[in-house]
Parts: structure tokens; C-alpha cells; sequence
């Protein structure tokens, strides 16, 4: 996740407090610029992101900045630092690319937009990329229920 272009400085500044290390992956949970639209500054700053290819795809007809290089389809396991990051597309919700983030070691799920208010899945009530939740998302709690915490 990322955040509006006006708010990575602040960004980075809250990830320098708890590190020196640059961010270097960011995982996009959908393609809204409250999520996506600090990509461009984080990809000029050798960052790499990755999305859902219905995001990256949305973000291209928008032409939005900050495509991102790297995106997937239902799933995509990554290993970074030594830790699995699990990148799931479980169908329409919020938009029709929307991804959860599992860190199964930490028992983490970054949900984004999916998970606010109390209520899964969120959708775009007028969006055309979220018109209905999809069976699969709205059955989808294995990664949940196996979750400590939850982050919107």
C-alpha cells in the first residue's frame, strides 16, 4: 500500500523511524490513488511494487503515474527478507483488482480497502470495477481466519 503523493514524505519518514533500510517492495492492495498514488515517487526511489493486473490495468486506462512492474493474477507467493508474503485476488470487492497481503509468520492480513468499516468485502457502490462482490471473496476466509490481525 501506498499512499497519496502528498503524504510519501511522510511515509518514508515513519519507515526511517523504525529502520534505515529504503523501502524496497510495496505491495499494492487495489489501485486508488488514497492506495496507489505515491507509486510513482517510491518506483523513481528503486522501489518495487506489484499489484493485481485488473489494478495495474485500471490504473493504465485512468493514466495514472506510477505503473507498477510487477503484477498478478489469483495468487503470488513472494519471499522477502527470509519472510513469505502471499499476495490473494479473490474476485470483485471494492474494485475488480483488489489483492489481500498475508504475512503468514506475523499472521497478518493487509485487506485495504476490503476490510473497513466492519464490513467484508467493501465495494465501489456506482464503480464499474466493483459492481458485485465475487462468490469466491465473499467466501474466501481461510487467510482471515488464520489471520492475528487484520489491517485496512
Amino acid at each position: 500500500m501506498t499512499v497519496y503523493p502528498r503524504d510519501v514524505l511522510q511515509l518514508q519518514e515513519k519507515v526511517r523511524s523504525v529502520t534505515d533500510r529504503p523501502i524496497r517492495y510495496v505491495l499494492n492492495t487495489h489501485q486508488h490513488p488514497d492506495h496507489a498514488g505515491g507509486n510513482a515517487t517510491l518506483l523513481a526511489a528503486n522501489a518495487q511494487i506489484l499489484m493485481h493486473k485488473n489494478a495495474r490495468a485500471n490504473m493504465a486506462e485512468r493514466k495514472m503515474p506510477g505503473l507498477p512492474p510487477i503484477t498478478c493474477a489469483d495468487e503470488l507467493a513472494v519471499v522477502l527478507d527470509g519472510k513469505e508474503v502471499i499476495a490473494h485476488h479473490f474476485g470483485r470487492g471494492h474494485t475488480n483488482g483488489d489483492s489481500v497481503i498475508y504475512f503468514p509468520s506475523e499472521k497478518v492480513l493487509h485487506a485495504g480497502d476490503l476490510a473497513r468499516h466492519s464490513a467484508i468485502p467493501v465495494r465501489a457502490a456506482a464503480s464499474k470495477s466493483g459492481t458485485r462482490p465475487s462468490r469466491k471473496l465473499c467466501n474466501s476466509t481461510t487467510s482471515i481466519r488464520s489471520s492475528r490481525d487484520m489491517v485496512p
